[in-house]
């Protein structure tokens, strides 16, 4: 009677640490981050998308406006931005690894050259 009650206690506790582990596992933490994308000069665009550290976005934004997205991310990742034009024409961004740990906060400037496209991310000065 008592090894069946001690095999019914031992199989009871390893339950209870596997589904602690797997638990654990779903329960990430995360932080709130903010990525901002102004549009100075591009008036052909037709649309931009922004992805990377598991979110992908696409939205349109007319020159002289800023677009801001909060995201929920787990950690630091690769962060790009593409532009497309019509033609089957595209510009893309140098990937950037942002995270929060030094801002909470940052703006991607995309300006349109005669010669090349330049975008980059620029970090936003903010006190938490």
């Amino acid at each position: 009677m008592n090894t069946k009650r001690n095999k019914l206690f031992q199989i009871t506790i390893v339950f209870l640490l596997i589904r602690n582990l797997i638990f654990a596992k779903k329960l990430r933490h995360y932080y709130h981050l903010t990525l901002s994308v102004r549009n100075h000069n591009i008036t052909d665009a037709k649309f931009f998308r922004l992805y990377g550290a598991g979110h992908t976005i696409d939205f349109n934004l007319a020159p002289g406006n800023i677009f801001t997205k909060t995201y929920q991310v787990w950690k630091k990742g690769f962060w790009t931005l593409i532009v497309e034009f019509p033609g089957d024409r595209y510009s893309k961004s140098p990937k950037k690894i942002i995270s929060r740990d030094s801002y909470n906060h940052w703006v991607n400037r995309i300006f349109l050259n005669s010669i090349l496209n330049l975008m980059k991310f620029r970090k936003k000065k903010t006190i938490n």
